[in-house]
């Protein structure tokens, strides 16, 4: 084990396509890969890019199109302008690869499965 403290700050990755390896891989870590789009139709398109699909969020000030987005977005769990909010009495899973045991869930970092939209037209 390294001397001191474990701690990776808070990053944010832009310019990136659709096949690196930060967009398609899991990441355990306070990290995110920014990728920009111009519609709702291509945010739902990278969203649904992914071979996980746990959560997702999408943000918006226009709830008709949060909830075009969400129906569309392929995840077990898709919140609108909130993140990691569960109701204990409700069900949870995925929607593409999962975790084969509620131990690993519970375990791995809901972050690193989850896809963010931020959608203002």
């Amino acid at each position: 084990m390294p001397d001191g403290p474990l701690f990776y700050p808070p990053t944010l990755i832009t310019n990136v396509q659709t096949t690196s390896t930060v967009v398609q891989e899991e990441i355990f870590g306070p990290v995110i890969a920014a990728m920009s789009f111009r519609t709702a139709k291509e945010a739902i398109a990278l969203a649904n890019n992914t071979r996980y699909g746990l959560a997702a969020s999408v943000w918006t000030e226009s709830m008709p199109l949060a909830m075009e987005c969400a129906l569309s977005i392929k995840a077990g769990t898709v919140w609108v302008n909130a993140h990691n909010l569960f109701d204990a009495a409700a069900g949870f899973g995925g929607y593409v690869v999962q975790h084969m045991s509620l131990t690993l869930l519970v375990a791995s970092s809901l972050r690193s499965h989850c896809t963010k939209l931020w959608l203002r037209f």
